[in-house]
């Protein structure tokens, strides 16, 4: 009877443990369930409380990540340079370039002011362009009055191909420039200058001419002035 008094007791006590056991075991999943942000002491989380290699990168903000990373250190000196390469291959030949084709500098009086220009204008110089193709043709003029004239004339510089009367009596303009007016007393100086991209398709002559226009449509200033021009012709293609 004592025997079996004692079993009973013993098997009461196993029970009683084990329920509580359950009950904590319960009581604790509960608790986790409810522990957040705010019941968590700052700074008291420490190494220790964590699993190893459980803590990633991406868990990390970039501004701890950049301070585990530390500074970028000092760059080591330059190696030593390597062997030459070997020379590449010649390459293709390109386009020739611009050329001067013809270039004039002539120093003339310009005879007559005003009138018919194919008739009272003052070739003083010409340009060979030899070969058919486009040119660049460039020409400046400076212009000065040896003597007293009447006031308003204006001189010019005109580059003309080669004129065919009686249906063309100027001839195709390659360029043209004017001066301002001038004053009526000599040792008066101006210039001007022209510059124009033409395409012939025969050889063709240019003639560099000196002329001028009074105001008043009158011929005074005759032999007046003096033109210096310089005229080249570039070849493009």
């Amino acid at each position: 009877m004592k025997i079996r008094t004692l079993l009973d007791n013993r098997l009461t006590a196993v029970i009683a443990g084990a329920a509580v056991v359950v009950t904590l075991g319960a009581g604790a999943g509960f608790a986790a369930a409810q522990i957040g942000s705010a019941d968590i002491i700052n700074d008291s989380i420490k190494s220790i409380d964590i699993k190893d290699r459980s803590v990633q990168k991406r868990d990390l903000s970039p501004g701890t990540v950049a301070k585990l990373r530390g500074q970028r250190g000092l760059r080591g000196p330059a190696g030593p340079a390597g062997a030459t390469g070997p020379r590449g291959p010649v390459g293709a030949t390109g386009p020739a370039g611009a050329a001067l084709a013809s270039n004039v500098s002539t120093t003339a009086t310009i005879g007559l002011i005003g009138g018919p220009f194919a008739t009272n204008s003052t070739q003083v110089g010409t340009l060979n362009l030899a070969t058919p193709g486009t040119y660049l043709i460039t020409g400046d003029a400076f212009f000065d009055s040896v003597a007293a004239h009447g006031a308003g004339t204006r001189l010019m510089l005109a580059l003309r191909g080669p004129a065919t009367p009686p249906t063309d009596n100027f001839g195709p303009d390659y360029g043209t420039c004017f001066t301002g007016v001038f004053a009526a007393t000599a040792d008066r100086e101006s210039t001007c200058a022209t510059s124009r991209v033409i395409t012939v398709t025969v050889p063709t002559v240019v003639r560099v001419i000196g002329f001028g226009y009074n105001d008043d449509a009158s011929g005074d200033g005759a032999n007046a002035f003096t033109i210096k021009a310089n005229v080249a012709a570039i070849k493009l293609g």
